[in-house]
């Protein structure tokens, strides 16, 4: 199951990414991110130095995903001038507020919420566990045609399954009781017919 950047189901409040776009690979496959530009994907890494790009790449998405009012827009206005979240986020306070971030947002990016994306690092280490930002090669082709996609999905389960058709529920990332149990009935239905 796939969710929106703001609340995978049992992990925290807000997490993304998953290293795939960072630097010093061995060998490098040519694909396109969420915005439209080339993307590199690493292979044949050593695992230990994989964990730690990934987890400083997770760190950095996190941070822009947890920060107020740093919605999809904003972040595609400050992917064009810095085309990677640890460059987003080493530019500074000149970059976030030419694009047009608050104080609030760019208090945000300087001192991060360390607790929550504690939480969202921790829930990463569990069996099948994914984030996938839109520069991901996993983040699902039919969500970049979106004028407005989400910057990030969680995936709970195979996350090579959100290539195949899928159906969407779309809510509220806080439903009331019986709406998510709704919500949880229509997704089990349709599971069970095969879509």
């Amino acid at each position: 199951m796939a969710q929106g950047a703001d609340h995978p189901q049992d992990g925290p409040n807000s997490a993304i990414g998953n290293g795939t776009g960072t630097r010093n690979v061995t060998q490098k496959a040519e694909s396109r991110d969420g915005f439209g530009n080339a993307a590199s994907h690493p292979s044949g890494m050593e695992a230990g130095r994989v964990r730690s790009q990934d987890e400083s790449r997770q760190r950095a998405w996190l941070t822009l995903l947890h920060a107020p009012a740093l919605g999809s827009r904003a972040l595609a206005r400050l992917w064009e001038e810095a085309p990677d979240p640890l460059a987003i986020l080493a530019q500074g306070p000149a970059l976030w507020r030419a694009v047009g971030l608050g104080e609030a947002t760019c208090a945000a990016l300087r001192q991060p919420d360390e607790p929550r994306i504690r939480a969202a690092l921790d829930w990463l280490t569990a069996p099948s566990h994914h984030l996938i930002p839109l520069d991901d090669p996993r983040y699902p082709p039919a969500l970049h045609d979106l004028a407005d996609p989400p910057p990030a999905l969680f995936a709970l389960g195979d996350p090579d399954l959100l290539r195949l058709p899928t159906l969407t529920i779309v809510g509220t990332r806080h439903p009331s009781p019986g709406g998510a149990l709704n919500a949880r009935a229509f997704a089990r239905d349709l599971a069970g017919r095969g879509l």
